[in-house]
């Protein structure tokens, strides 16, 4: 009797989606995160966040493109976090709470700048 050896090819289905998740997350410079600096609670960046990703793909957007959770160390510990596009960091501030002093004054730059076009 003779023996067969089989090989176990790798799959590379998977590699486009792999460099396009890749080409993505180098686009998104920003972290939710970051918007803890201008005053806002984790509660109300996690709310602005959820609406951000609903308008994205109510517009028709892939959310990939624009939102990527990650997780990252915080003072001693790890928290969930959400790397962002340009457009991604413009929606959740389009979605934050306007009381904030740093949202207001986005959602009034970008009123500017829409009604001077």
């Amino acid at each position: 009797m003779k023996v067969i050896r089989y090989h176990v090819y790798q799959n590379f289905c998977n590699g486009p989606s792999e460099w396009l998740e890749a080409w993505y997350n180098q686009q998104m410079e920003y972290m939710a995160s970051d918007l803890l600096v201008e005053g806002l609670q984790p509660v109300e960046i996690a709310r602005a966040l959820s609406r951000a990703m609903a308008a994205c793909r109510s517009a028709g957007q892939e959310v990939d493109q624009h939102f990527s959770p990650v997780y990252t160390p915080i003072a001693g510990s790890v928290f969930e976090d959400c790397r962002l596009s340009k457009t991604g960091l413009a929606l959740t501030l389009m979605n934050a709470n306007p009381l904030n002093p740093a949202v207001a004054a986005f959602q009034m730059q970008l009123l500017r700048k829409y009604f001077s076009q």
